[in-house]
């Protein structure tokens, strides 16, 4: 293994149960601390990085807070606050609105907008420890119902028309450095509560997009409708992978993180009759799920088909390393991928204008294709192997050189100028759909020249892009003059003139690679691992899944966790061990080092558990829940069923909706009766939401005082059962079933006289 692993991870949507996602996230978060220690080192173990996040729905917010912990420089007050955030702001009574609440949606999600902001502050505070990433590239998803319309032009084809689109998914992009960056706190806590505010539960959100720029005012700017981005997808697995080919590494693990709290055997299809409906309901609850779901497996093939396309290149590494001419053949294409592949935005800007602007712009276009741009991490492993397979270099050496190449100062600068450079990229997108709007309304027009605002603004842009390149540049062969002077490589006594020859043919190979990459249309990420973390990580080998139930939170809809603090606890707990689980079996921390790991981990935990318990003189639920499984004596394999996990993990009787609090149920049940009605008071211009109105006021009346009147009856005495939901929905009956009898007699009553 490498001396770095890069791990890339994907949070799955899951309504409640992305409380299980910010157990994973937690754990990571340990896991990376630990692998720059020196007890791990001793071990001998890879220093662990993360440096791509996506997420969408519930588990954008379990990408935030990892984000915030990793690219923050306040660790520890950032796990202490996602504790506290799942423990007690996730619950169904913080999140009831009040009665002045105004918007459209059944539940406020304005606590948990607050909370998102207050991890940021404590993200930014100053520890005295440096922030855990410097590289590191954050993408939550969201669904904009409004849509941005963006016409597509086949610049290759001229006969070809302007084709009309329009795209609904957009990702907010975020980086190490915004994480203590004020200024971008605001836009980190709209992308989280928009791609977490699952549809009409929560109110959606009416913004400007950050895809485009209109060149007005802020007040003057286009709004757009967002919602939930896990409505078009809910596993943004090909987004990850796409943003990992931006980032070779030597060694990847890539974790997509499914919080299904069911297991699901393989099968052929629906296993029972009620999931093969044919009603038009049936039919209409089926549509969103299989659009946001369906997109897994397609993205999957593309990982197999990546495997077999890098086994294809590897083949061909050995002849670009070794044929000079081979090389040169490659070399006269490579300005072309330039513009193309690392420059995409402005590639589809280019085409959109390159007939309509004067002879500066041309020239400054010219120029992006000078960029030098390859893996440089990636390459360099490459190289390194070839010369080995080559004979030119010992394996002893070998070893030094790709130690000598992760440990090297200047990496976090690089991928500084890198995402810079990225960033200037981003512009153009911007820039296109403003073209779009003030130019080429109507198309593109032959002989249509751009005015000179609009040229400007190219140019401009593009001198930003040559910029950036060249920092990118200076970053790099600062690297590699580093690297050249290293003591392993001082140790090959190479003089000047070999040296330069080997610089010079490590950036033909790299070139040459970057071509071949392009052409088979993927990018290197060598020992590129995907792993799936689920709940049933837990369990030991060969344990019935199908008898075991891991979370608490899938209950009504994965809406259950919402209901009950110790079943969020329960579930964060297990995302703990889940992720505990796949580092030992995927040897991030082995078992020779996993005492150590857990020693040094309990020590950690106590720090989060004082600043969970301090300024409150009663015991803490988390903080006692953290520190007992701190303390616990946890099998190694993993459990065999729930009979043996010990307190505070739940049985399955515990998680059971019927155990619940009747006393505390009744009053959530009346104030979301109050939401539905105040939500059909808020639309009440509208004729379709006039009559919904009319005609379940008196149903919702009606409802709401039955539901009172078995709240009162708990008070008059506590029913055989205990005060459990399961009672509380016995008494309702009850009272209803009286209430109808009462009905019956006296309209039997008004009848006979």
């Amino acid at each position: 293994m490498s001396a770095q692993v890069n791990l890339g991870l994907t949070f799955y949507g899951g309504v409640s149960l992305a409380v299980f996602e910010a157990g994973i996230a937690y754990e990571l978060v340990r896991a990376v601390q630990f692998s720059r220690t020196g007890d791990s080192r001793r071990h001998g173990l890879p220093e662990i990085h993360v440096d791509v996040i996506t997420g969408t729905s519930a588990g954008g917010l379990a990408a935030v807070q990892l984000a915030a912990a990793l690219g923050g420089t306040d660790t520890e007050a950032v796990l202490a606050a996602m504790v506290s955030i799942w423990a007690n702001d996730a619950d169904i009574e913080a999140l009831l609105p009040t009665a002045d609440f105004d918007r459209q949606g059944f539940l406020d999600n304005q606590r948990l907008r607050d909370r998102v902001g207050n991890v940021l502050e404590r993200a930014a505070q100053d520890s005295g420890e440096p922030r855990l990433e410097d590289d590191l590239d954050a993408f939550l998803t969201l669904t904009n119902l409004s849509g941005l319309r963006e016409p597509v032009v086949l610049a290759e084809d001229p006969t070809a028309p302007t084709f009309p689109t329009t795209r609904h998914v957009e990702y907010e992009r975020f980086r190490a450095d915004d994480v203590t960056d004020a200024k971008q706190w605001p836009r980190f806590v709209d992308a989280a509560a928009i791609t977490a505010g699952f549809p009409v539960a929560f109110p959606p959100a009416l913004k400007p997009s950050t895809e485009i720029d209109e060149g007005k005012p802020d007040s003057e700017r286009t709004r757009f409708v967002y919602v939930d981005g896990g409505v078009m997808d809910n596993r943004p697995l090909g987004l990850a992978l796409d943003a990992i080919a931006e980032k070779p590494s030597p060694q990847r693990l890539f974790f997509f993180i499914d919080p299904n709290e069911t297991w699901l055997p393989p099968s052929y299809g629906a296993a029972d009759l009620d999931e093969r409906r044919l009603d038009p309901w049936g039919i209409y609850s089926k549509i969103g799920v299989v659009a946001r779901s369906d997109s897994i497996f397609n993205d999957l093939v593309r990982v197999r088909g990546m495997y077999q396309d890098l086994d294809l290149l590897s083949s061909l590494a050995g002849q670009v390393f070794a044929n000079e001419r081979f090389r040169e053949e490659l070399l006269d294409v490579y300005p072309r991928v330039v513009e193309r592949n690392f420059n995409p935005e402005a590639w589809g800007v280019w085409l959109l204008v390159k007939d309509a602007v004067g002879q500066e712009v041309q020239e400054a276009w010219a120029r992006v294709g000078e960029q030098q741009r390859f893996a440089l991490r990636a390459r360099l492993h490459e190289f390194v192997d070839q010369m080995v397979e080559n004979g030119r270099l010992d394996s002893q050496h070998a070893d030094g050189i790709m130690v000598a190449i992760d440990t090297a100062p200047g990496w976090t600068e690089y991928y500084a100028a890198l995402r810079g450079l990225r960033e200037i990229d981003k512009r153009f997108r911007q820039l296109k759909y403003r073209l779009w709007h003030d130019h080429f309304r109507k198309g593109p027009r032959v002989g249509s020249q751009l005015p000179d605002e609009l040229q400007g603004l190219l140019r401009q842009a593009l001198a930003d892009l040559a910029e950036a390149a060249a920092r990118l540049r200076a970053e790099r062969d600062g690297l590699a003059g580093h690297l050249l002077g290293s003591a392993v490589l001082s140790s090959l006594r190479l003089s000047e003139e070999e040296r330069a020859v080997l610089s010079a043919h490590f950036y033909d190979y790299a070139q040459a690679m970057q071509v071949l990459e392009s052409l088979a249309g993927v990018r290197s990420s060598p020992n590129l691992s995907v792993r799936r973390v689920t709940p049933f990580d837990i369990y030991a080998e060969g344990t019935d899944l199908t008898s075991v139930k891991p979370l608490a939170g899938g209950s009504l809809g994965a809406f259950g966790g919402f209901l009950e603090g110790r079943w969020r606890i329960n579930d964060l707990l297990v995302g703990r061990l889940a992720m505990r689980a796949q580092l030992r079996r995927n040897g991030l921390i082995p078992d020779s080092a996993f005492a150590d790991y857990l020693a040094w981990s309990k020590g950690r935990d106590l720090g989060v558990v004082a600043q969970l318990q301090a300024n409150s003189p009663a015991p803490v639920p988390e903080a006692d829940a953290l520190k007992r499984l701190a303390e616990a004596d946890l099998p190694t394999a993993g459990f065999t069923g729930d009979d043996d996990k010990p307190a505070p993990l739940l049985s399955g009787r515990d998680m059971e909706v019927g155990v619940l609090p009747g006393s505390r149920m009744g009053p959530v049940m009346r104030r979301l009766v109050d939401s539905l009605q105040r939500v059909l008071r808020l639309n009440r211009d509208r004729a379709f939401y006039r009559v919904l109105q009319a005609l379940l006021r008196p149903l919702l009346a009606a409802v709401g005082g039955l539901l009172w009147a078995t709240e009162q009856s708990f008070r008059l005495g506590t029913p055989h059962a205990g005060d459990t939901t399961e009672a509380f929905l016995k008494r309702f009956g009850w009272i209803l079933g009286w209430l109808a009898i009462a009905v019956f007699i006296l309209v039997l009553f008004i009848l006979s006289r």
